[in-house]
């Protein structure tokens, strides 16, 4: 056991978000934490790392179990280099390697015995935690992401959201915790970095933690799933598509359970009622006896799903056949040349996916096609009728200050 919590519960003020919860995670394990969005996937991991307190309950860990948290939003804009963020990871090796260069300096004019074993035991201790390997792992975790050694020197606030989602999760991985805690680790990462990933956690040393909504990754690493819902927790052993099947099972074998009981209450009590309505003594105690007996049955509670949200959405209004033109487009940051004369067209009722590797332009060609960046050289045209909505993975957007409500009545504020 790597981690366990035993009957717990987290309160924000009035709200239960989770109540009574066991919840265990073994050696080895990987585990997926599956739910809606709000049901406390996310208050639960910062409950694992100390972050949060249970309410009631009780968090139990192994003894110098180390736990690392990867969130949603990694990085902010860090004036670090990669190379500072990663001399943070491996400080303890750094303080080693001064002190036994302090001591050989040492022992070089005065080669006492005493400074011999001081330098064998530090030496020693290096080893152990894997002085002699780090540099030649920290640059291929670095290449299994993407980078490329000289990148090292170069500022985090200077990549791509996507670039520093992957710096935040190779510092993670090479801090090699007991428990590895990440939050949505698939958001913003290109297909060869997500592929990469998936081999190394299926070697990883210690457990993982995962929150994800995606049922590819989570059926290719994960060796068991934790489903929140209605603030309770169930565990069901192998991937994803195994969960699928389990639950199912189960909630069938619950639904049948249910309606089993159902049917015996209500016959129960239409025994009792013809009972009663004998009214002689000896009908009557064999009706309390049946009473007593339906008192003391544990009721079974009715299996339910949580409600599904339906949106549908329409087009304001019917555009022509061409919807975009996109004709020799060019743009360069500095030296640095993301594209030049790209030409794309749009057609109505296109379904268009930009791939690529992250920093290779894909989002600066969404600001490009919407007006937030000016070309270079080429051209943007939009066909007749045609509006633009953009969504941006950072969400910029939004107004933090604001409400819901207020957000989207401020964005339309004639409708009622």
């Amino acid at each position: 056991m790597i981690v366990q919590i035993s009957n717990g519960t987290v309160y924000f003020g009035a709200n239960n978000v989770f109540e009574n919860i066991d919840f265990t995670v073994n050696e080895n394990e990987r585990i997926a934490l599956v739910g809606r969005n709000g049901s406390g996937k996310t208050t639960l991991l910062k409950v694992l790392t100390g972050e949060c307190e249970l309410s009631s309950g009780q968090l139990i860990k192994a003894n110098k179990t180390s736990i690392s948290y990867l969130k949603q939003n990694a990085l902010a804009l860090s004036e670090d280099t990669i190379g500072e963020v990663f001399d943070q990871v491996f400080a303890k090796l750094k303080d080693l390697e001064k002190q036994m260069e302090e001591l050989s300096d040492a022992m070089k004019e005065d080669p006492d015995e005493k400074l011999i074993n001081k330098y064998s035991a530090l030496q020693e201790e290096y080893k152990y935690l894997g002085g002699y390997t780090y540099q030649s792992e920290m640059l291929s975790v670095l290449a299994g992401f993407g980078f490329k050694e000289s990148d090292l020197e170069r500022k985090v606030s200077s990549f791509s959201g996507g670039e520093k989602t992957k710096i935040a999760f190779a510092s993670l991985l090479l801090a090699k915790p007991d428990l590895l805690l990440l939050d949505e680790p698939t958001n913003h990462l290109d297909l060869s970095a997500l592929n990469w990933l998936e081999s190394y956690l299926a070697d990883y040393p210690g457990s993982v933690l995962v929150v994800s909504h995606d049922r590819y990754f989570m059926d290719r690493v994960c060796s068991g799933i934790v489903e929140m819902a209605f603030g309770r927790t169930e565990q069901y052993p192998g991937n994803y598509t195994r969960y699928l099947d389990l639950r199912a099972e189960r909630w069938l074998t619950r639904e049948r359970a249910y309606d089993a009981q159902q049917k015996e209450i209500a016959r129960q009590l239409e025994v009792i009622r013809k009972l009663k309505s004998y009214n002689r003594e000896k009908s009557i105690k064999r009706a309390e006896s049946r009473e007593k007996m339906l008192d003391k049955m544990t009721l079974l509670e009715k299996p339910d799903e949580e409600k599904q949200v339906y949106f549908r959405f329409t087009a304001r209004q019917r555009t022509g056949d061409d919807v975009l033109s996109v004709r020799h487009l060019s743009k360069s940051f500095g030296d640095r040349v993301l594209f030049d004369d790209l030409s794309l067209e749009l057609r109505r009722g296109d379904r268009v996916a930009l791939i690529g590797s992250n920093g290779i332009g894909k989002t600066t060609l969404f600001r490009l096609i919407i007006g937030e960046e000016q070309a270079d050289a080429g051209a943007v045209i939009y066909g007749a009728n045609v509006n633009i909505g953009y969504y941006d993975q950072h969400q910029r957007r939004l107004s933090p200050e604001k409400t819901i409500l207020d957000e989207v009545w401020d964005e339309f504020p004639r409708m009622d």
